[in-house]
């Protein structure tokens, strides 16, 4: 038996088993955070990307604005 081969009380195995079932389910959160924390990754490089491109958007304006010869700046 595992008490013996790891000379353990037969209540303590219990008790570990206990808190396993009861709570066995925490040990795999860290995942779920993980996947949040990739969903958060993956949401601020599609909003970097949105502002790299609205900063183009509006660089080529400011350049056509500034090309404009019957623009009075």
């Amino acid at each position: 038996m595992l008490c013996e081969e790891y000379r353990i009380q037969p209540t303590l195995l219990y008790w570990w088993q206990k808190q396993l079932f009861e709570n066995g389910e925490k040990a795999f959160e860290s995942t779920g955070n993980q996947q949040r924390k990739t969903s958060h990754e993956q949401k601020n490089d599609k909003l970097e990307a949105e502002f790299v491109h609205k900063n183009e958007v509006v660089d080529e304006l400011l350049e056509e604005h500034a090309t404009c010869p019957h623009m009075i700046v």
